[in-house]
């Protein structure tokens, strides 16, 4: 058989297929490109030839060749021969025999394939090599320094290949680097470079469709002309391009070839020149150039920042946080990336509160799109054509390391979102909606709100005072303290970012049901919000307690209602985060930590006579709500009958009279209004409890006094021993607690009990059926050095055993101190060993004992207590 040169015949058929079809296949009239009966499986509609047909030779039918391929599978698919056969055909109709089937050089092969003068070939270092058993024209690639480090192959029928390896691929010069004050062209790879060449012009190669930022140094001076192909890769390439090299260069401009702009495939210089007068339209075409620019590159896909993907994950993750964190809906928060959503309109048929704003922690299938939509994420592949790079998404371990890195540098934090006018702590009222970089508070703002003077007079002020006082003018406050305390919790809101510290609980409780305590709440958030107060229950549990109060805190609700407390209100969890001016915990449903987050959500509670525990009743500011109505659900003759619909009408004015007082004490400097101190709330009470009060109104701390006396049960169960002790030892010498159980272990005598205050107070501390000398003791431990009416227990060792002695405070407050003029005599008769009645029996032999000495009632966990008789 004849043997004939593949790449030889294919290159001699380039542009010549559609007489070799027809000659070969007898296929001319189906060979326009439209679609036809296949003439070889009959099927309509099914055939065509490819839009390069007379390059390539190429057709395809969708039912019996789908694959398609060059003229060489046509003939082979049409006339069912083998491949030489095909060769041979081809040959055959060129005219070519065995002996001329490569009767050219390479050189001038690839030359006349390429559009490339021979003579460019051999400047740019083109010579003719073996790839195996190819021949091809070999160029030399050069790195970033301009130096030779690789080749690059190409053959008449391919599109070339880099030397295979990594690190291969670099750029095409012409035997020598730039100098600064030349002109230089860019263009893709050493054809078009060799076909401007042979137009007179400097030209450079690209690997690829843009130049990297590590060859920019060598065009340092010179004038730079981009010649991108027509296609938006070729045309984004040349603005990144200009974006590398803007720096270096003496100048940028870009040529636009006259082809349509296509998605890809867009003709290049050597198909221009391929054109009648093409050598005048590509030149006119550098003559016109335009100036590259950043507003062209910013508003192009060129600008979408490129990573390519390498096992240096550490620094491909900086580089992703660096590119999202310019996102404007990207915020950090407690060790999360956060952002802010809306919650969907309710139905209109539907009857309840509109869509709210809220803090959410951003999920990890979020993050990839943000990583996605603002990367091009490039893998670099090797081929045969050298290195390819190819866009993909982002791996799932850069989505993990971004989502996982706990700290984001140049990712805006998130203190809190806010829908009205606040102050910040400088005094200045924080009103233009968006991000605030001196608070990390994003002010969305969902109202009309008037501007806040800046320094307000003191009518501006009264005026403000009165617009809240109108708001309650209907709820019958126990005092004008508690009323105060209620325009106090008002203006809290809009003042929580402008002092450090804590806040207290504001506690609005009533004598009776339907006094108005929740909507007194929701007044408030109303005014605020535009939205009633968000409510959860008071729960006992204080592990429950604490996983809601980390949710409530991550997430920065700015208001929180503990909605109709049944029982005592108090837990270690609370009572920390009231006193507390940063949170922490472990995040629900992770081993992930919150990291310490700022608390800023403010706490009310409502119900009916509230009852506190002692280590709460010091953290809540007191609103009390006194009916004289047996039925205050019954009442009418409201001022404002439909309150919140009122409030959301006028929310606007009365926002600004909360700023306006706030912004009116700091205009006049802060007045100091002589308060007396409240510990742990020392921000608060400077700044809103004072203004409340140089504002004209009473001061709001008056109510606490009364409300922490009836919650503190730990004061007085101290109380209690204090005074059963001093009962039980009379002259102070110390007393064991085992002694004083065996005391109240003996029969009461008939003349009356001798030990009355110390029985009521260990009957009070007693949880189990008996009382034992270890929990008293651990709860005598517990009060030590604890001042109560100017008192305290002290303890000393006595006989390797500890003795407990009241002893006396020098500026304390008196107590009650209880007295037995014959009591010594009875503890020295008393036997260690004697038994009698315990403690809570009655002996029926012995006549009641004389009443205990009063005491003060007091509310201890929801019940009246007192003396107790045994």
């Amino acid at each position: 058989m004849t043997h004939f040169d593949k790449d030889s015949v294919k290159s001699a058929a380039k542009g010549k297929w559609r007489d070799i079809i027809t000659s070969t296949c007898g296929l001319l009239d189906i060979l326009d490109g439209r679609h036809h009966p296949c003439p070889k499986c009959g099927g309509e509609d099914r055939f065509n030839a490819y839009r390069d047909f007379e390059d390539t030779g190429g057709v395809r039918c969708n039912n019996c060749f789908d694959k398609g391929g060059d003229g060489f599978a046509t003939i082979m698919w049409h006339n069912g021969v083998s491949f030489p056969d095909a060769l041979a055909a081809v040959a055959e109709c060129l005219g070519l025999l065995p002996g001329d089937s490569n009767p050219q050089p390479i050189m001038q092969l690839v030359a006349s394939a390429k559009g490339m003068p021979v003579d460019s070939i051999k400047v740019y270092g083109g010579k003719e090599a073996k790839r195996g058993k190819l021949s091809v024209v070999r160029f030399p690639v050069c790195n970033s320094d301009g130096d030779k480090h690789s080749y690059f192959d190409l053959s008449p029928t391919a599109k070339g290949w880099f030397k295979r390896g990594k690190g291969n691929a670099g750029i095409f010069l012409p035997g020598r680097k730039p100098e600064p004050g030349e002109t230089w062209l860019l263009v893709e790879g050493p054809k078009d470079a060799c076909a401007l060449h042979a137009l007179g012009y400097n030209a450079l190669g690209m690997p690829t469709c843009y130049l990297a930022p590590q060859y920019a140094h060598l065009l340092r001076g010179c004038d730079i002309v981009l010649v991108p192909d027509c296609d938006t890769a070729a045309n984004d390439g040349a603005l990144k391009t200009g974006r590398n090299i803007r720096a270096f260069a003496k100048s940028v401009r870009i040529a636009r070839l006259p082809a349509p702009m296509l998605e890809k495939g867009g003709e290049d210089v050597r198909d221009i020149l391929k054109r009648p007068g093409g050598e005048s339209l590509v030149r006119k075409a550098i003559e016109e150039a335009v100036p590259w620019t950043e507003t062209e590159f910013l508003a192009s896909g060129a600008s979408t920042p490129e990573i390519v993907i390498s096992p240096d994950e550490e620094k491909i993750v900086d580089q992703a946080i660096q590119v999202i964190a310019k996102r404007r809906d990207l915020f950090q928060r407690a060790g999360m990336l956060c952002h802010i959503i809306q919650d969907a309109e309710p139905p209109r048929q539907v009857s309840r509160h509109g869509s709210s704003l809220r803090i959410a922690r951003m999920p990890s299938t979020r993050i990839r799109e943000l990583l996605a939509s603002e990367i091009r994420w490039i893998k670099i592949n090797e081929t045969q054509q050298g290195e390819q790079e190819a866009v993909v998404h982002p791996p799932g371990w850069a989505v993990v390391a971004v989502d996982q890195r706990g700290s984001w540098p140049d990712v805006r934090p998130l203190a809190g979102l806010v829908q009205s006018p606040v102050l910040r702590p400088d005094g200045s009222v924080l009103q233009a909606p968006g991000y605030d970089p001196a608070t990390g508070l994003f002010f969305h703002s969902n109202g009309d709100f008037p501007l806040i003077p800046e320094t307000p007079t003191r009518d501006d002020v009264a005026r403000s005072v009165q617009a809240l006082l109108d708001v309650v003018d209907d709820f019958p406050f126990a005092s004008e303290s508690h009323k105060s305390a209620w325009v106090a919790a008002c203006l809290t809101p809009a003042a929580r970012h402008a002092y450090d510290g804590s806040t207290p609980l504001f506690a609005i409780d009533a004598n009776v049901r339907a006094s108005g305590k929740s909507l007194l709440a929701d007044a408030i958030a109303v005014i605020h919000t535009g939205l009633p107060m968000p409510r959860t229950s008071a729960t006992h549990d204080d592990d429950e307690m604490r996983k809601r109060l980390t949710s409530i805190i991550v997430a920065a609700e700015p208001l929180l209602l503990f909605d109709n407390v049944v029982g005592q209100l108090g837990c270690a969890s609370l009572d920390a985060v009231l006193t507390g001016t940063t949170w922490s915990d472990r995040l629900l449903g992770t081993n992930e930590t919150t990291g310490h987050v700022p608390i800023t959500t403010v706490f009310l509670a409502t119900g009916n006579n509230l009852v506190f525990g002692a280590d709460t009743a010091r953290r809540v500011l007191h609103i009390r709500l006194e009916s004289p109505l047996e039925n205050p659900e019954t009442r009418s003759g409201f001022r404002h009958p439909k309150l919140l619909q009122w409030l959301r009408s006028n929310r606007g004015p009365l926002v600004a009279a909360s700023a306006t007082i706030l912004r009116g004490y700091f205009a006049e400097g802060c007045p100091d209004q002589e308060l007396e101190q409240w510990g742990s709330f020392d921000g608060w009470s400077d700044l809103v409890r004072n203004a409340v009060v140089w504002a004209g109104l009473a001061d709001p701390g008056e109510t606490r006094t009364q409300l922490a006396a009836e919650s503190d049960r730990s004061a007085g169960e101290l109380r209690m021993l204090l005074d059963g002790w001093e009962e039980a030892d009379p002259a102070g010498d110390g007393l064991s607690v085992s002694k004083a159980l065996q005391f109240l272990d003996q029969p009461i005598p008939s003349t009356g009990d001798d030990f009355p205050l110390l029985r009521s107070a260990v009957s009070e501390i007693t949880t189990g059926p008996k009382p034992n000398a270890r929990s008293i003791g651990l709860k005598i431990r517990h009060f030590s050095n604890r001042v109560c009416g100017g008192r305290r227990f002290v303890s000393r060792k006595r006989h390797n055993a500890m003795v407990w002695t009241v002893e006396r405070v020098e500026g304390g407050t008196k107590g009650t101190r209880g007295t037995n003029q014959h009591l010594r005599g009875r503890i020295q008769t008393l036997s260690q060993d004697s038994k009698g009645v315990f403690i809570g029996s009655t002996d029926s032999s012995s006549p009641p004992g004389p009443p205990s000495p009063p005491l003060d009632d007091a509310h201890v966990d929801g019940v009246r207590v007192g003396a107790v008789d045994f």
